[in-house]
C-alpha cells in the first residue's frame, strides 16, 4: 500500500511539473517583464537554410535547424543550435536594469561567450563578442529582421574597430518555421 502511495504522490508531482514546464517552453512567464514577449517569435522549431563565409571569402550554403524553447519558468529563452558542421546553445533573458536582452552562449569546442541585445524598430540586434572565433577582439553584429509568423532571417556584420565600422559578417541565415 506504502508503494502505491509514493506512486501516485510522484505521478501527482510529474504531472504538475510537466504541465509547468511545458507551458514555460510556449510562452514567457506572465510574471517576467513585458519585453521578454520581443522574443516570442523564435519559440519552435525552425529549418535553416544557411550560408557562410569560409576564410577564403567563399559563401557555403548547408542546412541546419534551431529549436527555441523558455526555460525557468518563462524567463530564459533557450536557443538550440544544430547544424552539420557546428552544435550549441544560447541562452538569454531581458535584464529591467539595463533593458536589453543579455545572454551567454556556448558553441562545441568554443569557450563560452555574451551577447548583449535589445529591440529597435521591428528588428532584434545582438552584439556578440568574437573571443571564440578567428577574428578575435572584433564585435559581430548579429540582426534579426524581416520578422513574419512562419519566418525571420539573420544576418551577421563584423566590427574590428569597437563598433565605430561594420563590414558583411560571416553568415546569413533564412529561418522557416517547421
Amino acid at each position: 500500500m506504502r508503494f502505491f502511495s509514493l506512486l501516485l504522490i510522484s505521478l501527482i508531482i510529474l504531472s504538475v511539473t510537466t504541465k509547468t514546464y511545458s507551458q514555460s517552453k510556449e510562452k514567457p512567464n506572465p510574471g517576467a517583464p513585458p519585453e521578454t514577449n520581443q522574443y516570442q517569435f523564435v519559440i519552435g522549431k525552425w529549418e535553416l537554410d544557411i550560408s557562410y563565409k569560409d576564410k577564403n571569402g567563399n559563401w557555403n550554403e548547408y542546412k541546419g535547424e534551431w529549436i527555441c524553447t523558455w526555460m525557468v519558468n518563462g524567463y530564459l529563452l533557450h536557443q538550440d543550435w544544430k547544424g552539420p558542421f557546428i552544435r550549441g546553445s544560447e541562452f538569454k533573458a531581458f535584464d529591467s536594469q539595463k533593458q536589453k536582452w543579455v545572454g551567454k552562449y556556448f558553441y562545441e569546442g568554443r569557450p563560452w561567450a555574451t551577447s548583449e541585445g535589445e529591440w529597435k524598430e521591428g528588428q532584434i540586434i545582438t552584439l556578440k563578442n568574437n573571443s571564440n572565433t578567428s577574428a578575435k577582439n572584433s564585435i559581430n553584429r548579429e540582426t534579426y529582421y524581416d520578422i513574419k509568423g512562419d519566418s525571420f532571417k539573420v544576418k551577421s556584420e563584423i566590427s574590428l574597430d569597437d563598433g565605430k565600422t561594420w563590414q558583411e559578417g560571416f553568415y546569413k541565415i533564412k529561418a522557416q518555421r517547421k
